[in-house]
């Protein structure tokens, strides 16, 4: 399963949708821009990055790279996200998770809206 950053703020803050995200951290990946959306949220929370990081990948979650296809994909998919307010990181989750043929988890409804082949979007809310 691919995470969204605001499934692993969910979890991190205790929020609803927490043990949903919980439960799929043992087979969950990122990518590494969805990393750097999360250490950037963190930050701005003036928490600890390492601390939360090394709790995620203990609990299993495991850090991708950003590949070239998928940069492409996310470009591809930009009109058909913008009208829904999705953010760059937002379309490299969705991009990761459609290259990988993965499942996404994120608490942002919206994403039921998309219907691209290849995209499964579970949202824990």
């Amino acid at each position: 399963m691919i995470l969204d950053t605001s499934a692993l703020l969910a979890l991190i803050f205790q929020e609803t949708g927490k043990a949903i995200v919980q439960a799929a951290l043992p087979n969950s990946l990122i990518n590494t821009v969805t990393y750097a959306e999360l250490c950037y949220k963190l930050g701005q929370k003036k928490l600890d990055v390492r601390k939360n990081m090394n709790y995620l990948e203990a609990a299993g979650l495991k850090i991708l790279g950003f590949s070239r296809q998928e940069a492409e994909l996310s470009a591809h998919l930009q009109p058909y996200t913008q009208p829904l307010g999705l953010s760059l990181g937002d379309r490299t989750c969705l991009a990761s998770s459609i290259h990988l043929g993965l499942p996404c988890l994120t608490a942002d409804k919206v994403w039921l809206d998309l219907s691209f082949e290849g995209l499964e979007v579970k949202c824990i809310r």
